[in-house]
């Protein structure tokens, strides 16, 4: 892959992954938050930034179980953060 098409390619990711983030922030804050579509969308941004990384050091990426084996874990973690932080618990309820 050329330089500029390296540039480009790892640029897409991180726009799609700000993309996400955003969106994430907006149903957070809602008044209604949607904390499962929250921890989505935290997952899908730290997703597509990994794959930005790869992209910019000329790594191949492809949807493996491991792969997502690792979003699911941190899904896991993004919402175990924010029961924390909304509701004081120390323990996060599971499921």
């Amino acid at each position: 892959m050329s330089d500029e098409a390296k540039i480009e390619v790892t640029r897409m990711w991180l726009q799609k992954a700000f993309q996400d983030l955003q969106s994430a922030n907006w149903l957070l804050l809602s008044p209604d938050a949607l904390y499962i579509a929250v921890c989505f969308h935290c997952q899908q941004a730290a997703e597509k930034s990994l794959k930005a990384f790869l992209t910019w050091h000329d790594e191949s990426f492809e949807k493996t179980r491991q792969e997502a084996k690792h979003a699911y874990t941190l899904a896991q973690q993004v919402w175990n953060f924010l029961i924390v932080k909304l509701t004081g618990e120390t323990h996060p309820k599971k499921g």
